[in-house]
């Protein structure tokens, strides 16, 4: 198991089932940052961070000074930026759903931005019910942009897709009512022109793989 450290506090382990390294943990319920980010659950974590994530939460949503640790970690837990080196996530982890559908937990209603620096598969339903996400920046170690990934992720409005992405999945974005655009950064396989989605070849459009709900 590795730890990012404070104040990510992303948790990694290697699946050997999959063969990849994986997120398994982050700071996903900001309600529970005071009891969950402790000396005694984790080794790195110092007095001052404990005294932070215990007072954090409370001075955000009463909108009290807060210190910059108690800063840092509600930043974190906001947007949440997934590190070159991490290849997948836990099922579930995010949206509570299976890559079929099946529910196993409770999305995330916190996050408001996802960063992805090396994952390599956007898995089915890996974002669903999100529904406080307002921006998803995918890096280019991803080649996958699975079925339903962002389904309901209503507040989505920013979207920005590397160049390596070769297979988009069935309406990823399907239930993103302000959603207007996808940014395919020198993507020669897909492109967004009027809130429609186009697969493409040599620049040409070749077939209409989604229309934005906007």
């Amino acid at each position: 198991t590795f730890y990012t450290g404070w104040p990510s506090n992303l948790t990694i382990r290697y699946n050997a089932n999959t063969d990849k390294n994986e997120l398994i943990d982050y700071p996903s319920n900001m309600e529970e940052l005071g009891t969950k980010y402790t000396m005694a659950n984790y080794p790195y974590i110092t007095q001052e961070c404990e005294n932070a994530a215990s007072k954090a939460y409370a001075n955000y949503k009463s909108g009290a000074p807060m210190s910059q640790d108690e800063k840092d970690i509600i930043g974190a837990a906001l947007n949440v930026r997934i590190p070159a080196g991490v290849e997948s996530v836990k099922e579930g982890l995010f949206s509570g759903k299976t890559s079929d559908g099946t529910e196993i937990g409770i999305p995330n209603t916190s996050i408001e931005t996802i960063t992805l620096d090396g994952c390599s598969s956007i898995t089915p339903y890996m974002f669903s019910g999100c529904t406080n996400l307002i921006g998803a920046y995918i890096g280019e170690k991803t080649q996958v942009l699975g079925d339903y990934a962002f389904e309901g992720c209503a507040k989505l409005t920013d979207v920005d897709v590397a160049s390596e992405i070769n297979t988009y999945g069935i309406r990823p974005f399907k239930g993103c009512k302000i959603l207007q655009e996808v940014s395919f950064i020198d993507n020669p396989n897909f492109t967004c022109k009027d809130a429609i989605v186009y697969a493409t070849v040599n620049g040409e459009k070749t077939k209409l793989l989604e229309v934005l709900e906007s």
